[in-house]
């Protein structure tokens, strides 16, 4: 069964594991589960970024950072990524907005972080250019399956 645009439910008659035609794959492939798959992904990505800024806060590897070493405003933003981008994580595992805003919000700070010099990380064109990729990608996505609720 699947519903169509105009609400109503459609029964689609498949056999057991009969593999969809390309049309009808391509009717079947939705935005929203494209959103799905991208914020469950960014999720784990987010927690593993969360984790990483959780081991320098903690000493567990000194070759990352050592958080007395750094200066006062990179371990400000690093303290403030570790708690925020494992919140995002969870709310982006669950598909709520406010864990879309927060992912955005962190996109947002770590780019600010390192266009201003006062972040952790040594790599940092690469990191600022992946995180305006991705946030770039999550609004197209988002914008996409908003206009496929919509009908248009």
């Amino acid at each position: 069964m699947r519903q169509n645009r105009d609400g109503e439910i459609v029964v689609i008659d498949l056999k057991p594991g009969e593999p969809l035609a390309g049309a009808q794959m391509l009717r079947a492939w939705r935005w929203a589960t494209v959103l799905r798959w991208f914020v469950r992904t960014m999720a784990m990505v987010w927690l593993a970024k969360g984790f990483l800024n959780w081991a320098i806060l903690l000493g567990v590897s000194t070759r990352l950072a050592q958080l007395a070493a750094l200066p006062r405003r990179m371990q400000a933003t690093l303290i403030f990524l570790s708690v925020v981008e494992l919140i995002a994580a969870v709310g982006l595992w669950l598909g709520a907005l406010w864990g879309g805003v927060l992912f955005l919000a962190t996109c947002l700070v770590e780019a600010l972080a390192l266009a201003l010099g006062v972040a952790a990380n040594a790599n940092r064109g690469l990191i600022g250019l992946i995180d305006c990729v991705l946030a770039v990608t999550y609004l197209f996505v988002l914008w996409r399956t908003d206009r496929e609720r919509r009908g248009s």
